[in-house]
């Protein structure tokens, strides 16, 4: 189960609205998608995080992945609101958690570890593994 949340929501959507930021979600998951594959499904659990549920892969490998796609995003996003160009930057930062078993409720559980793990993360482009030996992994998009 891999948890996505947009950094600094609250921001953009102050500076941008509410549309925006869930614009900002749709790329999120268009890039998910991109890395993932198309047949992936990503859900929306709040108004700034997404859910993949990876049964085949590895931590280790689904990592590498997240990794690509924090390095894909785009420096800023452009949008047009009120005929006046404006644009979007944004980062996310991601939590892997391995489930327990392969009932509904062992994948509902990890769900709800990942959810509230990718709260607590502090910083932009956070990547947290939980049991899969690759540890924390912080800071991969360099200043």
């Amino acid at each position: 189960v891999v948890v996505c949340r947009i950094d600094e929501p609250d921001a953009i959507a102050e500076a941008h609205g509410g549309p925006v930021l869930d614009r900002v979600v749709v790329a999120l998951a268009q890039l998910l998608k991109g890395t993932f594959g198309k047949e992936l499904k990503v859900y929306r659990t709040s108004t700034q995080c997404v859910a993949m549920f990876l049964p085949l892969l590895a931590a280790r490998r689904t990592a590498q992945l997240l990794r690509q796609v924090q390095a894909r995003i785009a420096p800023e996003y452009e949008y047009e609101r009120h005929g006046v160009k404006r644009s979007v930057v944004f980062t996310f930062s991601a939590v892997v958690v391995q489930s327990a078993g392969k009932e509904p409720t062992d994948a509902r559980d990890a769900l709800v570890r990942a959810e509230t793990q990718v709260t607590q993360l502090e910083g932009l482009s956070q990547l947290e593994a939980e049991a899969s030996g690759i540890g924390r992994l912080v800071g991969w998009l360099s200043s």
